[in-house]
C-alpha cells in the first residue's frame, strides 16, 4: 500500500471575496515533493455565512485525497483544529456537511485512508508553511487577473 503525506490549507479574504485552497503532496518520507496544486476562487457573499476559511481547508483535504492513486495511505497535516477533529470524528459539524459528506465519500470510493497530525500554523513547519504560500499565490493570482489555479508539476504519486 503507497503511503504519502499532504500538508494541506485554505484561506479567505473578506476584504476580497477570494478564497484560495492548496495541496502540497510528498512521498511518506518527506523527502520528495511529487505536486503542488493552489486554486483560488471569489466566493458570493453571504452575511449568514461565517465558515469560509473552514470551505476552503476541507476543500484542499478532499483535493488531498483525490490526488493519490486509489488504496493509499495519507497522512494529511493541517493547521486547521477543526478540520483534523471533524474529520477524524472527535467533534460533531453543525456547518459545512456537505463538504465533510464529499470527504468520506471520496475516502471510501477510493479506498484511501487517511490519518490527520495538527500543526500549529505559522510556525515554521516548512511543508504548512509552503502550503499556506502556495493559497498566497493562487489567491494573489486571481485578485491580479491571473490564473486561479497554480499547479508546480504533473501529479508524480501516479509514477511511483
Amino acid at each position: 500500500m503507497a503511503k504519502f503525506i499532504a500538508y494541506t490549507d485554505g484561506s479567505f479574504d473578506m476584504k476580497t471575496q477570494i478564497g484560495a485552497s492548496a495541496v502540497l503532496l510528498m512521498d511518506a518520507s518527506r523527502k520528495r515533493v511529487l505536486f503542488e496544486r493552489a486554486a483560488a476562487r471569489r466566493v458570493e457573499y453571504d452575511p449568514l455565512k461565517k465558515q469560509r476559511n473552514q470551505e476552503q481547508e476541507l476543500g484542499a483535504i478532499i483535493r488531498a485525497v483525490m490526488c493519490v492513486p486509489n488504496g493509499s495511505t495519507l497522512r494529511v497535516i493541517s493547521d486547521s483544529q477543526y478540520c483534523v477533529k471533524v474529520l477524524s470524528r472527535e467533534w460533531n459539524a453543525s456547518a459545512n456537511l456537505g463538504l465533510i459528506d464529499r470527504f468520506f465519500y471520496e475516502c471510501k470510493k477510493r479506498q484511501v485512508r487517511v490519518e490527520f497530525e495538527w500543526v500549529r500554523g505559522h510556525n515554521g513547519t516548512k511543508g504548512n508553511e509552503r502550503a499556506d504560500e502556495l493559497c498566497r499565490i493562487a489567491a494573489d493570482s486571481l485578485k491580479n487577473g491571473g490564473p486561479a489555479v497554480f499547479q508546480s508539476n504533473k501529479n508524480l504519486c501516479f509514477e511511483l
